[in-house]
């Protein structure tokens, strides 16, 4: 999701795939250490993005996504491998982070 200058990453969907004036969105997680140094992220999130106030709190249109991650501390930074679902589209996506965000 993107609002202006706010970004709210959202399992599923691809960076800035969905925008408006108005958003609302929430995530949850659990993670847990496998073994040493091998993290699993299970997370979970719904919203909604419009232009128009009103149509914020109707509950048509509300998009969910879960996804699963797997991650590792290195030497320039955690490293990171997602796989997650939206129900905006009928495939998965995944994406690989290298390092910290900015």
């Amino acid at each position: 999701y993107a609002h202006m200058d706010t970004f709210f990453p959202f399992l599923g969907l691809n960076f800035l795939e969905k925008g408006g004036s108005q958003a609302l969105a929430s995530m949850v997680g659990l993670q847990w250490e496998v073994k040493n140094n091998l993290y699993a992220t299970l997370r979970f999130n719904a919203g909604k993005t419009t232009n128009i106030l009103d149509d914020l709190l109707n509950s048509q249109d509300i998009i969910t996504g879960s996804g699963l991650s797997l991650g590792t501390l290195t030497p320039i930074g955690p490293l990171e491998i997602t796989f997650a679902h939206s129900n905006e589209k009928d495939h998965s996506i995944s994406n690989i982070n290298i390092g910290y965000k900015f």
